[in-house]
């Protein structure tokens, strides 16, 4: 007998099955966002953590994008590393000016500004000589790196 399960596209939902079934498959950048909605609505937590694990390090998702995730599915340990990835004020002012995030929960919210003062304190990004006030007069060069940041 079918049972039927509204709101969930079939291939989607498939590609969830075949990681819990022995035909295992694997993660991609195409399928983490439906595995991750669907492994937190059907509570598995093994597949969100392989959803983690995929996210750190095999991923070639923007650091917005996987920030984004982290949020929504309350992955921690992506989300301290994406902070902590980031070396530069600029591209975290750059990620706070976007209409993503304003969908941040607040402990996201604290934890971006908890990095920004964290790089802000030396008065420079950590990728410069604290003691040149030049760039903590924002004229940090890793400005230009953001022109192409899209999520």
């Amino acid at each position: 007998e079918d049972v039927e399960i509204k709101d969930i596209a079939y291939g989607e939902f498939v590609n969830l099955l075949k990681l819990i079934h022995p035909q295992f498959t694997l993660i991609t950048d195409d399928s983490v966002s439906h595995i991750l909605k669907l492994s937190d609505r059907f509570q598995m937590e093994g597949v969100i953590d392989q959803s983690e694990h995929f996210l750190q390090t095999v991923s070639n998702f923007y650091i917005l994008k996987k920030m984004i995730l982290a949020n929504q599915y309350h992955l921690k340990k992506l989300m301290n590393g994406c902070l902590q990835s980031i070396k530069c004020v600029y591209v975290l002012n750059e990620i706070t000016s976007t209409r993503e995030y304003t969908t941040f929960s607040n402990a996201t919210k604290a934890a971006i500004c908890d990095r920004m003062k964290d790089l802000i304190l030396p008065w420079n990004c950590t990728t410069h000589n604290p003691i040149d006030r030049q760039y903590a007069m924002g004229h940090c060069d890793c400005q230009p790196v953001l022109s192409g940041f899209v999520i």
